[in-house]
C-alpha cells in the first residue's frame, strides 16, 4: 500500500488479503479504515454470509493456535476478536508483527489479516518476498494498481493462475495449464521416408 493510495478504495480489495504491506506514513488511517469495515463483518454458516466457516473444526483451531501464539508474544489486535466456535472463527486484524512468528511464516486460508509497516520501497519489497510462500501479490498507489500472479480484474479463461516457491502445485489456465500436464516431445513424421537416409 503505497503513501499515495485511494486507501479507502484499497482497503475494500486487501482487506480479504492474508498479509497486507502498509506504508508507515499512512498506516493508522488504513487501520482505521480496517477497523470500520471489520466491525460490520461475521462469521457464520448462513448462505450469502460474506465469511463462511471453515473447511474443518480442525482449521479453525490451526489458525487459532497461530494467531493466539502471535498474541502471547508482541502482536495487537487491531479489528475484530479471537473467537472460534466448531469451525466459524471471526475475522481479526493483527499489527505489531515480528518476522520469527509462525503465522508470518505460514499462507493463513482464513479470516485473520496481517498488518506490516514499510519505509522505503525497497523495504516493502523484502517484506513481501519474506515467505516461502508466492501465491499472488497486489500494489496500490495513486496511479497504479497492479496484480501479480493474481485473478485479473476481468478474468479470462486463458490468464495464468498460480503461484510460485511453495504455492500451489503449478499454473493453471489455457495454454500454461496444459503445459502443467505434459511432456514436450518432438515428433517427426517423413511420408514415403526411405529409412536409410535418418542416419
Amino acid at each position: 500500500m503505497l503513501p499515495d493510495a485511494d486507501l479507502a478504495l484499497a482497503m475494500r480489495s486487501a482487506i480479504f488479503a492474508g498479509t497486507i504491506v502498509v506504508h508507515e506514513d499512512v498506516t493508522e488511517e488504513f487501520l482505521a479504515l480496517l477497523q470500520s469495515e471489520v466491525s460490520k463483518l461475521k462469521t457464520t454458516n448462513n448462505s450469502g454470509s460474506k465469511f463462511r466457516g471453515l473447511v474443518a473444526p480442525a482449521a479453525a483451531n490451526r489458525l487459532h493456535g497461530l494467531t493466539k501464539d502471535a498474541l502471547d508474544q508482541s502482536a495487537r489486535i487491531v479489528a475484530g476478536e479471537l473467537s472460534v466456535d466448531h469451525n466459524l472463527m471471526q475475522p481479526i486484524v493483527l499489527d505489531y508483527l515480528a518476522h520469527e512468528m509462525d503465522i508470518c511464516k505460514q499462507v493463513v486460508f482464513g479470516p485473520v489479516v496481517l498488518v506490516k509497516k514499510f519505509q522505503s520501497d525497497q523495504e516493502a519489497i523484502e517484506v513481501a518476498n519474506d515467505t516461502k510462500y508466492e501465491l499472488a501479490a497486489c500494489v496500490y498507489g495513486k496511479d497504479v494498481a497492479v496484480r501479480i500472479n493474481g485473478t485479473a480484474l476481468s478474468p479470462q479463461t486463458f490468464t495464468p493462475l498460480g503461484g510460485t516457491k511453495k504455492s500451489s502445485y503449478g499454473v493453471f489456465n489455457g495454454e500454461y495449464g496444459i503445459r502443467e500436464f505434459t511432456w514436450p516431445k518432438v515428433i517427426t513424421i517423413v511420408e514415403n521416408a526411405q529409412y536409410s537416409s535418418w542416419g
